[in-house]
């Protein structure tokens, strides 16, 4: 599970022992992309990763398998076009959806 992964410790005996033992691991070279969001895809690819709504109502929804999907292929456009590892990235999408497809890929990429 993923949450076994990144937390050694789930359960507590009171407020006072959460404080004191309370962990979170985090890897030499975490990315959340592939860590956390490609993690999810692979265990539970159909659950929901995103519901988009904008202010007229429109609704979208997106599973961990989609977000995979589309932030692999945002990041392989990325590549195509010379942004690689450690470039700084300005990315400017308003409210789109479309940009957790581009950050998780620029994440994958390390830019």
């Amino acid at each position: 599970m993923l949450l076994d992964r990144f937390l050694p410790r789930t359960e507590f005996t009171s407020y006072e022992d959460f404080c004191e033992n309370f962990k979170i691991n985090v890897p030499e070279n975490f990315n959340f992309a592939f860590d956390v969001v490609d993690a999810i895809a692979v265990e539970d690819p159909e659950k929901n990763a995103m519901v988009w709504c904008d202010p007229r109502g429109t609704e979208a929804r997106f599973s961990f398998a989609e977000m995979s999907r589309y932030s692999n292929k945002a990041a392989n456009f990325f590549k195509a076009h010379g942004i690689k590892k450690g470039d700084p990235v300005m990315l400017i999408l308003k409210r789109r959806y479309e940009f957790w497809f581009c950050l998780l890929g620029l994440h994958k990429i390390g830019a």
